[in-house]
């Protein structure tokens, strides 16, 4: 669902409005516990009166608003000279790893060219898994495969449940190092038609968005 307000209002001068940002992108590496962030976007108004016509985060992990209000406590979409103001991101994490854009597109009137303002943030991946989904060709040979996965925390995080959603795809779980490293190894019992499967993975980590993992498994046509 998107984010949007969409507001018209008519300009007070043919001078070319601008909305100066400090910066476009602001880059945040969030801590593993935490679940949003708020990013912060400081702009000054130059040139002439400044009329915010649309606001959007595409993406609903990502809210936007604008600040200062107006005094009834409403949004404030027109900006004089000299104005100072903040445009705010706040995205939540849900499931995402690694490094995630998500942006913000500003309109204004008078101005063709919409203006994105990136969230960048890097989450932690306190159970890192290499790689996310094992491949083979449909008639391939069923040779073994392996999940490789290493912790990346500052104490130990334990694999402790772990299941399959095919018998197709039998697997083993191996310890290298309790609470730091593991392997996964898959067989398929055959290679002979397309399928795919799920192991689903438990640790004993504190932080809940950290506890369950998910891999692929899949059997697919070669792609020509």
């Amino acid at each position: 669902m998107k984010f949007a307000i969409v507001l018209l209002f008519g300009l007070s001068s043919l001078m070319n409005a601008e909305m100066v940002f400090k910066t476009k992108l602001v880059e945040i590496t969030a801590k593993p516990d935490v679940t949003e962030i708020t990013a912060e976007f400081p702009f000054e108004v130059k040139g002439s009166v400044a009329e915010i016509i649309e606001y959007e985060a595409p993406c609903t992990c990502l809210t936007a608003r604008v600040e200062p209000l107006n005094p009834d406590r409403s949004t404030k979409l027109r900006w004089d000279i000299g104005e100072n103001g903040r445009i705010f991101g706040r995205f939540k994490m849900g499931n995402f790893k690694g490094t995630v854009d998500k942006a913000i597109v500003l309109k204004t009137k008078g101005v063709d060219k919409p203006i994105q303002l990136v969230v960048r943030v890097t989450i932690p991946i306190l159970f890192e898994i290499q790689p996310s989904t094992l491949k083979w060709e449909i008639g391939e040979t069923p040779t073994e495969k392996t999940f490789k996965i290493k912790v990346n925390h500052d104490q130990p995080i334990k694999l402790i449940e772990n299941s399959g959603t095919s018998s197709n795809f039998p697997y083993e779980v191996k310890t290298i190092k309790e609470g730091w490293e593991y392997e996964i190894k898959v067989k398929p019992s055959s290679t002979e038609k397309p399928g795919m499967g799920m192991i689903r993975l438990k640790t004993d980590c504190a932080i809940k968005r950290h506890e369950r993992h998910q891999v692929f498994v899949v059997v697919k046509k070669e792609r020509k």
